[in-house]
Order: C-alpha cells, then structure tokens, then sequence
C-alpha cells in the first residue's frame, strides 16, 4: 500500500508540472483540476469528479468511478497518492487525501486538506 501510494504521488507531481507549463494561460485552479481530470479520464484512469472546493483553505471532495484500481478491497492507495501529488503542486501547499469511501468496483470518494493551514 505505501508503495503504490509513494509511485502514485510523485507521478501526480510530475503530471501537475508537465501539465501546467502546457497550459496556454494561467488559468482557476478550477480549471487546472479539470483539464487534469479530463486528460486521467481520456487515459483510461477513470472519471475523476470535483464534488466541493475550498480554494482558500485547500481542501475539498473527489469521487473517482470507473478506474481498475476500485476493484481492489484494501483501498485505492495508487490514486490517493497521485492526487496528494497533483493537488500539492497545484495549490503549492502540503496536501494531505484521506478515501473516505470505497464502494467496491463502482466508486471511491476521497477528502484532501493543506497539512499546515
């Protein structure tokens, strides 16, 4: 479980770093989140939903569906990692994500806050 969520969280950083200096013009961190989520879905990592967002305090809801690593029983450690790793770099802070909801092979809800707000 460490070990997939270490791999998925430095490849989230990657991801977010290779994806923002593509981006034409600075854009919401809305907007980021979408155009990353859109790009995980169109790659077969599933369909990643922006449930709530608090982009002052750093934290909100993530729902993913549709993702090979749902049907896993011990938790979806791979994407809870990418998304720390994604997030972290998008808000510039330490991002902590927390699976608060494992619903067998149909969906996993997950939390993230900043660690030092």
């Amino acid at each position: 479980a460490a070990l997939l969520w270490h791999l998925g969280k430095r490849w989230g950083e990657v991801f977010a770093i290779k994806l923002s200096s593509q981006l034409t013009a600075p854009s919401s961190i809305v907007k980021q989140l979408r155009s990353f989520f859109e790009i995980l879905r169109a790659t077969g990592w599933g369909v990643f939903i922006l449930n709530s967002i608090d982009t002052i305090q750093f934290r909100g809801s993530i729902t993913v569906r549709e993702s090979c690593e749902l049907k896993s029983h011990t938790g979806c450690h791979f994407i809870r990692g990418l998304l720390a790793g994604m997030l972290s770099e998008i808000f510039g802070a330490n991002i902590n994500v927390r699976e608060v909801a494992h619903n067998d092979d149909k969906k996993c809800t997950f939390i993230f806050y900043c660690s030092n707000k």
